[in-house]
């Protein structure tokens, strides 16, 4: 392999999944739609009150032992994220390492490793909270995770096909 277009198909399907894993990811661990109702909506790091239009926002300060947990998690799962976004951008686009084997195991390993860590934390919230009131940034980090999860399986199975 010497590039994107070189690489087998289902390692470019495991790339893509792991760019919007990425980027759901993103979106979801920064915005404050963890949860919502009539009074308005929180994340991971700010709660809001209001209808969404001029909303009055504030820290959270005060944290409780699971949501300190869910935010380490998700933080580490951020992280996590972005080496791994790295590793398949060198198995895929560096021609030094593509194609590489180790590089392949350490991406499908990456990728299911940050999958695990995404979804343990959304499980821990969503373990604590009312589910009548779970909102969308809350599904874009688990869509985020599951597509991890699953790019790391279709690396497996690119690496066994060989």
């Amino acid at each position: 392999m010497a590039g994107f277009g070189d690489a087998p198909g289902v390692v470019k399907v495991a790339f893509v999944c792991i760019f919007l894993g990425f980027v759901l990811n993103i979106v979801g661990f920064a915005m404050p739609y963890w949860f919502s109702n009539l009074l308005g909506h929180q994340g991971l790091w700010q709660y809001c009150f209001g209808d969404g239009v001029g909303d009055n926002c504030y820290r959270h300060k005060i944290l409780t032992d699971w949501f300190e947990s869910v935010r380490t998690f998700e933080a580490i799962g951020f992280i996590a994220s972005i080496v791994t976004l790295v590793f398949v951008i060198l198995y895929v686009c560096v021609s030094k390492t593509s194609g590489s084997k180790i590089v392949a195991i350490l991406s499908s390993l990456l990728s299911i490793g940050t999958a695990g860590v995404i979804l343990l934390g959304i499980f821990i919230y969503l373990g604590k909270m009312d589910l009548d009131y779970i909102s969308w940034a809350l599904g874009l980090s688990v869509a985020g995770g599951i597509l991890f999860g699953l790019s790391g399986i279709l690396l497996i199975v690119s690496i066994c096909s060989k």
